[in-house]
């Protein structure tokens, strides 16, 4: 099946939103984990938040 250019952006733009989206939970997400493991340099939060990144990628 040929895709057309028109149909190639749309495409395109959805992924791009959905990578936005992405992020923006991935963020959230390092702020809740350093808050609430909290004390120190953070290296926890850094730790957990990667492993959340694997995981999501896997998804």
């Amino acid at each position: 099946m040929k895709l057309t250019m028109e149909e190639i952006k749309k495409e395109n733009s959805a992924l791009k939103e959905k990578c936005k989206d992405y992020e923006a939970v991935m963020e959230g997400l390092k702020e809740k984990v350093n808050t609430k493991v909290g004390a120190g340099d953070g290296m926890m939060g850094e730790t957990k938040l990667e492993e959340w990144r694997k995981a999501w990628k896997k998804n």
